[in-house]
C-alpha cells in the first residue's frame, strides 16, 4: 500500500516514472535498426543494469538517439 508523500525507491531511481518496456541488445538493434555492435560502442546510451545484464529503456534511447 503507497502512501501519500511515500516514494518507492524504484521511483528514485527513474525519476518516478517506470519505464514502459525494457529491451536486450540484440531486441534493440532489431527495433533502432542498428548493429549490436554499434550499441557496444555507445558508452553513453542510456541502460539499466542487473548485475550481468543489461536493458535498455526504449523512450530513453529514442530520445537519446533523436538529440544525438
Amino acid at each position: 500500500m503507497s502512501y501519500q508523500g511515500e516514494q518507492n525507491s524504484s521511483d528514485e531511481a527513474t525519476g518516478g516514472a517506470i519505464p514502459a518496456e525494457l529491451l536486450t541488445k540484440k531486441e534493440l538493434a532489431h527495433r533502432a535498426k542498428i548493429s549490436q555492435r554499434k550499441i557496444e560502442l555507445d558508452k553513453d546510451l542510456p541502460k539499466i543494469k542487473f548485475g550481468r545484464s543489461v536493458r535498455y529503456d526504449w523512450v530513453a534511447v529514442f530520445n537519446y538517439l533523436q538529440n544525438k
